[in-house]
């Protein structure tokens, strides 16, 4: 899912339940349970994989989505725990971006709270990317991932209001 989904469902669980701790911790899962639908995804590689200056307009793609969310929270449910709500809710895909850009880490001396960083990293990814996004590896055309994601965006927007 796009960030923009994830921030808005995130952002929804304050407004569904009037308990502020819970609702943080139900937009922390909401992102796992919108990603085991099927869905498309930005295309962004490992940097050491791509030249940076390609890479680099992948991030301003994310960049730009991540402010379409922050713009439709502030419309929509402008209240700081919203925010905060939206924030948990992209976690995993921060965690993901950051296993990519410590994928050099493997070396032996590393620092050891770095490399302990990257395990978990690494445990977060295989769990995120390969079984939450099981579908991802799936025969499923490019019109039900997107028309997926297309419903999702329409119901927030019709709960927020």
């Amino acid at each position: 899912m796009i960030l923009t989904i994830h921030m808005l469902v995130g952002s929804l669980m304050v407004i569904w339940l009037k308990n502020k701790p819970a609702a943080i911790v139900l937009a922390f899962l909401s992102h796992y349970l919108l990603d085991l639908l099927p869905h498309v995804e930005y295309p962004i590689q490992e940097p050491a994989k791509k030249f940076w200056k390609t890479t680099l307009s992948d991030y301003i793609k994310v960049f730009l989505d991540f402010c379409l969310g922050l713009f439709l929270i502030f419309i929509f449910a402008n209240q700081p725990v919203a925010y905060v709500c939206a924030l948990v809710a992209i976690i995993p895909d921060i965690l993901t971006i950051l296993s990519r850009l410590f994928s050099n880490l493997k070396s032996p001396d590393a620092p050891k709270p770095l490399v302990i960083l990257k395990n978990f990293l690494d445990i977060h990814d295989n769990f995120h990317l390969k079984r939450v996004h099981f579908l991802k590896y799936k025969k499923i055309s490019n019109f039900w991932r997107i028309l997926t994601q297309l419903a999702v965006f329409i119901i927030s927007l019709k709960l927020l209001l």
